[in-house]
């Protein structure tokens, strides 16, 4: 739960961040970078161990991972064409950073309820 919490905190403010990029500073651009790679890769990481831990045999495990590749593989697809067009009508970029916001919000309730399931 404190991994999922700390990695959900650490998006947040990494993506609050986002909200101040209109910044040359090295210093501001690395800090946003460590915050992030933090928070996603935890999550991420959290997802591929989950798989494992949250199933009860082998077969649950492979139905599972190919069901969450599937998933994973068509938001990898719109997320590029999804972040242009919102590009396209706020080249500011504040649309895309209340995405984020919400995303991250979402990664962190999600995990919560996975890490209070027991087995699926």
């Amino acid at each position: 739960m404190f991994l999922v919490g700390s990695a959900g905190v650490t998006g947040l403010i990494a993506s609050g961040m986002l909200f101040f990029q209109n910044t040359s500073s090295t210093i501001f651009w690395m800090i946003e970078s460590l915050l992030l790679g933090y928070a996603i890769g935890l999550f991420f990481m959290f997802v591929v161990t989950m798989f494992a831990i949250k199933t009860s045999n082998p077969y649950c495990t492979a139905q599972l991972s190919g069901m969450a590749q599937a998933g994973g593989y068509f938001i990898a697809a719109l997320g590029p064409v999804t972040y242009g067009w919102a590009f396209g009508l706020n080249p500011t970029g504040n649309l895309q950073n209340v995405a984020f916001v919400v995303a991250i919000t979402l990664a962190t309730i999600m995990g919560v309820i996975i890490v209070k399931t027991k087995k699926i």
